[in-house]
């Protein structure tokens, strides 16, 4: 009789550990989704970041030229004329880092002479972006 109920006790504890190890494994996966998606919104958290930075970083060349702030005005898919203006020279720089920086990385400019107002629009590809199929923009309107 006593060694009935050590077979019945070997089998069920094999049971627990099985168990055990279902539950444990599930949880590590789980850990390592939560990772996972970690990586990735620090990914987007640095691109918007270099956006952010690269929106400063213009802004700041305006208010140097701030007496050519019209010269400024840039469009989302314009290349900056190659003459040998100091908004020119600003704008090629710009959108070259823009381009190097952020992945299909652009951006547009746009100044209301009259108010003085500046918006400045920088856009790129984010790896959600493939389900929608528009970029992300970020976007400041300041008075330089």
């Amino acid at each position: 009789m006593l060694q009935s109920t050590l077979g019945k006790t070997r089998g069920f504890s094999l049971i627990e550990v099985l168990i055990a190890v279902l539950i444990l494994s599930i949880g590590l996966l789980s850990l390592a989704l939560t990772q996972a998606n970690s990586m990735r919104n620090t990914h987007s958290s640095y691109l918007r970041t270099q956006a952010t930075l690269m929106s400063d970083d213009i802004l700041d060349s305006i208010r140097a030229n701030r007496a050519n702030a019209g010269a400024y005005d840039i469009g989302i898919g314009t290349t900056p004329s190659t003459g040998g203006t100091v908004a020119n020279s600003d704008l090629g720089t710009w959108k070259a880092n823009l381009a190097s920086m952020l992945p299909a990385g652009d951006g547009s400019i746009t100044t209301n002479v009259a108010t003085g107002e500046v918006t400045v629009i920088v856009q790129w590809k984010d790896r959600d972006d493939t389900t929608t199929g528009t970029p992300t923009q970020f976007q400041v309107t300041t008075i330089p």
